[in-house]
């Protein structure tokens, strides 16, 4: 999978499963890692995908700007195409996303002309959905619907020289290859998830900033929300024994352990890519006990997508807790009782209340939930939308919501029911279509997105992975530049690109508020704190990959004030140090390296250790790692 990359792994799960698949069939392969530091892509190549991934421009302009770009950052992309050219194997096959597809034409295309000898093969969801636009000169197949089903098959004709005979359902194949047979292809199910090596994978993210490792615990999704595309990517439902996976992943963490033989063993987060993990409790119950019986010496985290409704108990928060689900992703989407039968969402939103009740009650703190909310469905009203916003007001006061996701509905061609907005006027992707329905208009949409971070900016990191400005000049054109950078610059320009941020700049004083119940008050520089949040994640994961925490391990980041709260957890204790950037007036243990440490006795009801020699001894390590070693000072 090429650059550019979003907030999801650069080793996706696709590309995980489709080795399994040609490694039992006899087919060898191997995942490459094209970039030292995922992160490391050039600001306006990312700039570039987000335009791509948020909008239809035309594949002429699209091929123009990328073009421009590689003569822009010659040597970036000079790079990738050395890495691609120098592999032995006869056949390449790449994943593509909506985000990685412009950089994956332009190189594949100069790819072809430096090796005509290897053969190209395009798939992921982009070929999905946009297959005629991955249908281009230079590139040899393009496999279009359920990859996992035909992976096998294709290339086993490509090793053979037999592209030309294959007739795959959803594959299409460059005429130069030949004829293929006139009959109409089979269709093919999928196939068993099969056995897979964690053992290769594993060593594809060392030294990752954020070390990341992806696992299918079902394929498929059982709920039909309308917005979706997952059930129409994979209408086959496949069940796996918790206790397989588990056993995939003590492979993947034993074999992280091997790599780190020397030391501590950095931490590594296991991802179930599930569409929901615990759509089918007891399945997730099962994997969470194995998960905690494991007790792996190496820091790991369990990363899901969970269902927030009935199926929370204060059993199963403890077994998440115990798994370390401590930050689980969930689709709130609206909290309007209509709107979520209209669309489908499974649970009801008295139901995700008082589950919501039940994470804090029994986590007190230690779970901490993203949530993501869309705005602008077609019959989304006024009151819709003011019901989801003071939900989420309640939600947030009960210290269980760590970060707020926004996004406009957008239309999608592969939507699971497309009559959600089969009158919609403009774009078949993007979030800029009409209708003449309360949430159809584009000013209204986009308004109502904006009034989210307007209202709980100051309160929470509120994200999402559509870049602002492209969004307010797009969809609110009659702004000048001033009002437009004047919100900018109070609420950022950040998105969820899998990347620093970019921090805001200008004057925070200025008026900057686009939503209908802007008030006017100033806010802080959320942007600002996320990066920091950032800085001091890795920052904070190098000192206990060094064995500098004595044990304890980062359990969470939480920003407060123009700083952030370390939580660090060792054999159920916790400790919550304050580190903010270091400010003369500002009281603190210890200053070390422009920042400012304290301890907190509590956090959020929780009794908390205070070790002041501990804090001492992380300012120091901090020092170490960005002011050259010269120790900390004490203050007090």
């Amino acid at each position: 999978m090429l650059p550019p990359y979003e907030a999801s792994p650069w080793l996706g799960m696709g590309l995980v499963l489709v080795g399994g698949l040609l490694e039992e069939a006899g087919i060898g392969a191997r995942a490459l890692r094209f970039l030292d530091d995922p992160t490391d892509t050039p600001a306006d190549v990312m700039d570039a995908a987000a335009r791509t991934a948020w909008s239809s421009p035309p594949m002429d302009d699209r091929l123009a700007r990328i073009e421009a770009l590689a003569r822009r950052h010659a040597g970036w992309f000079d790079a990738l195409l050395d890495r691609l050219a120098a592999v032995p194997e006869p056949v390449l096959g790449l994943s593509v996303w909506r985000h990685n597809a412009d950089v994956t034409l332009t190189l594949t295309r100069r790819l072809k002309e430096r090796r005509p000898d290897l053969l190209v093969v395009l798939g992921g969801p982009e070929a999905v959905t946009f297959a005629g636009d991955l249908q281009q000169p230079w590139v040899d197949a393009v496999a279009s619907r359920r990859a996992e089903s035909v992976a096998v098959p294709l290339f086993r004709a490509a090793l053979a020289g037999r592209l030309g005979e294959v007739s795959l359902e959803g594959v299409w194949v460059n005429p130069r290859h030949g004829t293929p047979p006139a009959a109409p292809p089979p269709r093919l199910d999928s196939p068993r998830i099969p056995p897979i090596d964690y053992t290769r994978h594993v060593a594809l993210v060392r030294g990752t900033p954020a070390p990341d490792v992806p696992f299918l615990l079902s394929l498929g999704c059982p709920f039909r929300c309308v917005f979706c595309s997952n059930t129409n990517l994979y209408p086959d439902l496949q069940f796996r024994e918790a206790a397989r996976v588990a056993a995939e992943m003590d492979q993947a963490v034993r074999a992280w352990q091997a790599l780190h033989a020397g030391g501590p063993a950095p931490h590594l987060s296991l991802t179930l890519c599930d569409a929901a993990a615990n759509a089918w409790p007891a399945q997730f119950d099962a994997l969470c006990d194995a998960i905690a019986a494991a007790r792996w010496t190496t820091s790991t985290a369990l990363q899901a997508m969970i269902i927030i409704d009935g199926r929370i108990t204060p059993a199963r928060v403890e077994k998440y807790l115990a798994a370390g689900l401590t930050r689980p992703f969930f689709g709130l989407e609206t909290a309007s009782e209509r709107l979520r039968r209209r669309v489908k969402k499974p649970g009801r939103a008295d139901e995700v209340a008082r589950a919501l009740e039940t994470i804090g009650a029994v986590g007190g703190g230690r779970m901490q939930v993203s949530v993501n909310v869309i705005v602008g469905f077609p019959e989304e009203t006024e009151a819709d939308y003011r019901e989801t916003l003071d939900f989420m007001d309640w939600a947030i006061d009960l210290g269980v919501i760590s970060e707020l996701g926004v996004m406009p509905l957008m239309r999608m061609p592969d939507a699971m029911d497309l009559g959600l907005l089969a009158t919609a006027e403009g774009p078949i992707r993007g979030y800029d279509w009409r209708t003449p329905t309360p949430g159809g208009d584009p000013r209204v949409r986009a308004r109502r997105f904006l009034g989210v971070f307007e209202r709980f900016g100051d309160r929470l990191v509120v994200s999402s992975p559509i870049p602002r400005e492209h969004l307010i000049r797009r969809l609110l054109p009659e702004l000048g530049d001033d009002e437009v950078e004047a919100w900018l610059d109070r609420h950022g320009r950040v998105s969820t690109y899998f990347g620093a941020p970019t921090a805001p700049s200008g004057d925070p004083d200025r008026q900057a508020g686009l939503s209908a119940e802007d008030d006017g008050e100033a806010a802080p520089d959320v942007a600002g704190e996320h990066g920091l949040k950032l800085l001091l994640g890795e920052l904070l994961r190098q000192v206990e990959a060094s064995g500098g925490l004595d044990g304890w391990r980062l359990h969470e980041l939480v920003p407060a004030g123009d700083g952030a709260v370390a939580l660090f957890a060792r054999e159920g204790a916790l400790q919550a140090v304050d580190i903010e950037p270091d400010v003369a007036e500002r009281r603190a243990l210890v200053r070390a390296a422009g920042f400012a440490l304290g301890y907190r006795g509590q956090w959020q009801g929780r009794a908390c250790e205070a070790r002041p020699e501990w804090v001492r001894g992380l300012a120091a390590r901090l020092e170490a790692l960005l002011g050259g070693g010269g120790g900390a000072q004490s203050t007090r």
